[in-house]
């Protein structure tokens, strides 16, 4: 099993014009093809709606909410796990 971890498209200007989309795929195609893996997860915080239905477009599921694992100064915040099995990635 492979996780991505901190996946970020840094500059705003370039975000919500498919770069992510395009990475996303090329690793996922990585993790399954040259490493094998059955199955990719990774973690997102749960207000984090773009990158949410990014992940959700490639193929990702959510599995799992884990409810506030990161103090921050205005409470908590949680996260969803999602993964992606072999089988369901379309490339």
């Amino acid at each position: 099993m492979g996780s991505i971890c901190r996946f970020l498209i840094g500059d705003e200007n370039n975000r919500g014009k498919g770069i992510g989309r395009k990475a996303l795929k090329e690793a996922l195609r990585i993790g399954f093809e040259d490493m094998k893996f059955e199955k990719i997860t990774l973690k997102v915080f749960d207000f984090n709606y773009s990158a949410i239905k990014c992940y959700e477009n490639v193929g990702f599921t959510k599995e799992k909410l884990l409810e506030n694992v990161r103090k921050s100064s205005t409470g908590y915040w949680s996260l969803y796990e999602m993964s992606i099995l072999k089988d369901e990635n379309v490339q």
